[in-house]
């Protein structure tokens, strides 16, 4: 009857009906082995499932111990991390009220992570630098917490502040007995707050476990009312359950249950048991079951029963099961691939069958499904500061405001709009070290602090929308309500604070332009663009710190003062090597652009390409020096070009004007002769001294840094900075062969300004640390 069935149904070879077919003709032969094979192979197998069983029932033990461990852990983890649990770590007795304070605000975080975290109900916190206690109830002296609260006072004092005084890195199951009951056990967890040196221990996590749902998961487990479960760390300390006469067997030592789980046979009190054990995840303990081998036997004669019973069962209704279960099982299968064939992913003939053709479609939905729902996460914030960029720039694309506001979820109190640009400068003294010299990081971590110190002091004072435009970031100011009255004053009085706390505390040093108020949602982009106009005299005009719009409004002149005069006198004075009047010239240009009055940007800019055309008549106009000589001079003419303050322009104008002036003179005088040696000696003569410079070199032998560098390197093949350097070093090695003083005097005693400065200079040139050095070439 089945092969008639199978045939009418045309069965494929890689369809499961096929399947399913070939596997009820198999199970009405397996009756025939099994019961040989059973006959043989029973007590091998019954054991396994009794031992599988008995595994079972100690892995659900330890999935319930483990997942305590962990929660904890986590627990511990956020608390540790807690800005107020870490400003009480380093506290040390006598308190002040501030710290007493500290303690109340810590008091109440525990309070509320007692109330997010049910499950961990009873904990307390030991600080060790001020040896004091805190739990959601208070903070305490140790001695009181443990007359009130510790529920151990027959374990004795020093027992318990030993206990909570350790070293609990990881986390680590230890028990008590319970006061007043010396057959039962408190079972409690410990774990040290993580430190940022491995050798302190800061702070223990101590918690009470629930000992009420373990008891009901030892009740539940059959195989326990005729067993014993016990849990021992890797101290072999029972930490729950009850060992008879008071300890394990050496056989039931911790570090011989060297697998992650298994079965031995044994003597236990004189008694032959079989041992299940499970190794916990994530802590250095086993949970054991101890089961008497008859208890065992029995189980076992009572499956060869069951197995008998069930190949007799299986022979008489086997046959006829076969044929109505392949019948009816496969309809719903016809009913379910109908209904998945109108989907994208279709079965082909290759498929391996039906289960593999849903699995494969259900898949890729579901797949396709979270897939979509990430991108949408992820773009989400992206697109949201795409859109305050454009709020910024003005260009808002065919989509109304309203509903992109309403899309992301942004809320304005009022109709009144500021901006703000922010330049970051300087970042190096904090993160570059941090970030292991990872510019592109530490810019980053400076941006991130900059954002959350803006928006921390601006919360309650009005809202912040912060996006990065052009490199920079740059911010949307709204005021909290529709009065005018003290705004900009409010606005002035965030920026001040914001830059100087940054400044203070993290070390950056940053530029921020600040716009006029407007109105409405247009009035953000004219917001934005004032703050591009007080940006650029920021960089044109060589300003900094809090740059406000209306404080840059200047009086635009229609010109300014260089008259072909003044730049002839330039020409002719360079030409005679005369820098002095150069100078005297270049100041006097200065003084009637810039004293008294402000230049335009754009004004200040056509005067610095002014001053660029002048260099470039000059050396043209040169006939006893080749126009090669002045190669690095025209290359420092792209540097005028680019966006320059005012001050800086004029130093560097008159730094390549000087160089040219001295190479005019160098040659009449013919004074680049032997600069090499005449150098050497004024180093070696001045090595002590913390100035000593290119400059200071340059101005003794009265000569520009940028020429004298040049000739001594064209002599020695090597930078005067250089030479400087290994003169000290070789002093330094001198000094500590010779003399026992500590680093810091060394350092000052060859001209480094402090020991930082000394030992990079040392380990570039030498290899090794001053001190490693020192040690080992220091006289006894």
């Amino acid at each position: 009857m089945i092969k008639s069935f199978i045939k009418s149904k045309i069965i494929k070879r890689n369809s499961i009906m096929f399947t399913w077919a070939v596997s009820y003709i198999v199970i009405l032969l397996l009756p025939i082995f099994i019961s040989i094979i059973m006959y043989a192979k029973v007590d091998s197998l019954v054991k396994d499932e009794i031992n599988r069983a008995n595994d079972f029932y100690l892995s659900q033990v330890q999935q319930y111990m483990d997942s305590i461990a962990d929660n904890i852990k986590l627990m511990s983890v956020q608390l540790a991390y807690n800005d107020r649990i870490q400003e009480l770590i380093p506290v040390k007795a006598p308190f002040d009220d501030n710290q007493y304070y500290s303690f109340y605000e810590g008091v109440k975080e525990l309070s509320n992570y007692k109330i997010a975290n049910s499950s961990i109900n009873n904990f307390f916190i030991y600080l060790n630098n001020s040896d004091f206690i805190m739990n959601d109830k208070g903070s305490f002296e140790n001695k009181d917490y443990y007359d009130i609260y510790s529920g151990m006072n027959n374990y004795g004092y020093d027992k318990w502040l030993k206990l909570i005084k350790g070293d609990y890195r990881g986390g680590k199951f230890v028990s008590i007995p319970k006061e007043g009951k010396s057959n039962e056990k408190s079972i409690y967890y410990i774990i040290t707050f993580p430190s940022l040196r491995q050798t302190d221990v800061t702070a223990n996590f101590i918690t009470a476990i629930d000992e009420s749902q373990f008891i009901k998961m030892t009740d539940n487990g059959e195989s326990l009312n005729k067993g014993q479960l016990m849990i021992i760390n890797e101290d072999n300390d029972v930490i729950a359950g009850e060992a008879k006469k008071g300890q394990l067997p050496d056989w039931l030592d911790y570090k011989k249950l060297d697998k992650s789980r298994g079965v031995l046979l044994g003597d236990y009190n004189g008694e032959k048991v079989v041992v299940s054990y499970v190794s916990s995840q994530v802590e250095k303990c086993k949970y054991i079951h101890i089961m008497h081998e008859r208890v065992f036997w029995e189980k076992l004669e009572y499956a060869r029963r069951i197995i008998y019973l069930s190949v007799l069962f299986c022979i008489i209704l086997g046959g006829g099961m076969t044929y109505i279960l392949l019948k009816r099982n496969y309809a719903p299968m016809e009913i379910l691939m109908s209904e998945l064939k109108g989907m994208p992913e279709q079965c082909q003939d290759n498929e391996a069958d039906e289960y593999q053709f849903i699995k494969k479609t259900i898949t890729k939905a579901v797949s396709e499904k979270e897939e979509f729902n990430k991108k949408l996460i992820s773009q989400n914030s992206i697109l949201k500061l795409r859109f305050i960029e454009r709020l910024l720039k003005g260009n808002f694309g065919d989509i109304t405001v309203n509903d992109s506001l309403v899309t992301y979820d942004i809320n304005f109190d009022s109709n009144y709009f500021s901006a703000m640009l922010f330049y970051i400068e300087d970042f190096s003294e904090v993160f570059l070290e941090q970030t292991n010299y990872n510019s592109l990081e530490a810019f980053r971590i400076a941006q991130f602090v900059i954002i959350n110190i803006l928006e921390e002091l601006a919360y309650d004072k009005c809202g912040v929308l912060v996006t990065e435009t052009d490199g920079m970031l740059a911010a949307v100011v709204n005021l909290k309500s529709d009065k005018l009255q003290g705004a900009e004053e409010l606005i002035k009085e965030i920026t001040r604070e914001l830059q100087n706390f940054i400044k203070k505390y993290y070390k950056i040093d940053f530029t921020i332009a600040v716009s006029s108020i407007h109105e409405g949602i247009e009035g953000i982009n004219a917001a934005y663009n004032e703050t591009l106009e007080a940006m650029e005299y920021k960089v044109v005009m060589g300003v900094g710190g809090v740059i406000f719009y209306d404080d840059t409004k200047v009086k635009i002149n229609n010109d300014y003062y260089y008259p072909i005069e003044k730049e002839q006198q330039i020409i002719n004075c360079v030409k005679t090597g005369d820098f002095e009047n150069v100078r005297l010239v270049i100041e006097d240009v200065y003084k009637r652009n810039f004293d008294g009055k402000e230049l335009s940007p754009q004004n200040a800019k056509c005067l610095f390409f002014n001053l660029v055309s002048t260099i470039l008549k000059t050396i043209n106009d040169l006939n006893t020096i080749s126009s090669d000589e002045f190669s690095d001079e025209l290359s420092k003419i792209q540097e005028l070009i680019n966006n320059k303050t005012v001050s800086k322009v004029k130093d560097e104008f008159e730094d390549i004007l000087k160089v040219i002036c001295d190479k005019i003179n160098c040659n009449k005088k013919n004074k680049n002769c032997a600069i090499k040696n005449k150098v050497d000696d004024y180093i070696i003569s001045n090595y002590k001294d913390e100035n000593l410079s290119i400059s200071a070199i340059a101005d003794y032998f009265d000569m520009h840094p940028s020429y004298i560098s040049k000739l001594y390197k064209a002599q020695s093949g090597e930078g005067i900075l250089d030479q400087i350097n290994k003169v000290r070093i070789e002093k330094s090695k001198q000094i500590m062969k010779e003399q026992k003083i500590n680093l810091d005097d060394v350092a000052k005693a060859t001209g480094y300004s402090n020991v930082r400065t000394f030992t990079r200079a040392f380990m570039k040139i030498e290899g090794i640390t001053p001190g490693k050095y020192k040690e080992t070439n220091q006289i006894m």
